[in-house]
């Protein structure tokens, strides 16, 4: 992860594809990086270089998950993120 080593990236999102997730990573004054996730649409994260809070909801927006299989369980998400078999 070059990217990591860039001195001015001071905090990214990354937002899952397959399920209502996004992971925050910042970096931390002592250069290490603090991870949290939200996967509740109530959650939010405060993307603080941009000074804005962003719902999950509001990241998930006008997207249908399709059906995911894991290990031959089929499983469909919906945009609340709640599993039904």
């Amino acid at each position: 992860m070059r990217y990591r080593r860039l001195v001015s990236l001071e905090e990214y999102l990354l937002v899952s594809q397959d399920k209502s997730q996004v992971g925050q990573h910042v970096r931390q004054e002592d250069g290490t990086w603090k991870f949290t996730s939200a996967e509740r649409l109530e959650a939010a994260s405060v993307v603080t270089v941009l000074g804005v809070t962003l719902s999950l909801a509001e990241v998930c927006d006008k997207i249908t998950f399709d059906k995911i299989t894991f290990e031959g369980n089929v499983s469909v998400m919906d945009t609340a993120g709640a599993e039904n078999a």
